[in-house]
């Protein structure tokens, strides 16, 4: 008894294993090469489909959907575009005034180098200020 359950068994598994699987991996592979066919035919099938209201109706709130979700795209990407304008002015503003300190700085410098070269030149000099 076991002997014909176990037989049974192999033979189902090996007819099942060749004949039934195969047949659906051969669909599948089939189904990628024809892609664009069947994508073509369902789109020609939902054509056939006669409209009804309900069918009109969610055309038209799906089409009402995607243009608020576009004018929410537009208004968020304008208030992105002003924050990276904003940032980039501040950023332009901060290294100018940087620059501005820095060279104010170097002019104090330079003014004091100019002051102590005059006054080491003119140590022993008397000025006379004839006005």
């Amino acid at each position: 008894m076991i002997l014909i359950v176990s037989l049974v068994f192999v033979i189902l598994f090996l007819y099942l294993k060749y004949y039934k699987v195969e047949k659906y991996f051969n669909y599948i592979t089939e189904l990628s090469n024809n892609d664009e066919n069947v994508q073509l035919f369902c789109k020609k099938l939902n054509l056939l489909n006669n409209p009804n209201e309900h069918n009109l109706l969610q055309k038209k709130f799906l089409d009402e959907l995607k243009e608020k979700n576009n004018e929410q795209i537009k208004n968020i990407e304008s208030q992105i575009h002003k924050l990276n304008k904003e940032n980039t002015i501040e950023y332009i503003n901060k290294k100018n005034r940087y620059k501005l300190d820095t060279h104010r700085k170097a002019n104090k410098q330079l003014n004091a180098i100019k002051k102590a070269k005059e006054n080491i030149n003119s140590n022993n000099k008397v000025f006379l200020n004839l006005t």
